[in-house]
């Protein structure tokens, strides 16, 4: 669990990163202490 950030509620095991308009989705892998880029999209479209 990351302090101060919240999981998608439509996307299981996926957080946001908001980079100005654009929103950043990924995974984080705990065995193997990676994070999945899975979309990186402009916030009118990231969700759809």
């Amino acid at each position: 669990m990351l302090l101060g950030v919240k999981k998608l509620q439509v996307f299981e095991n996926e957080y946001p990163i908001r980079i100005g308009d654009y929103r950043v989705r990924y995974e984080i892998d705990d065995k193997t202490l990676t994070v999945i880029v899975v979309s990186c999209r402009h916030r009118r479209d990231i969700y759809r």
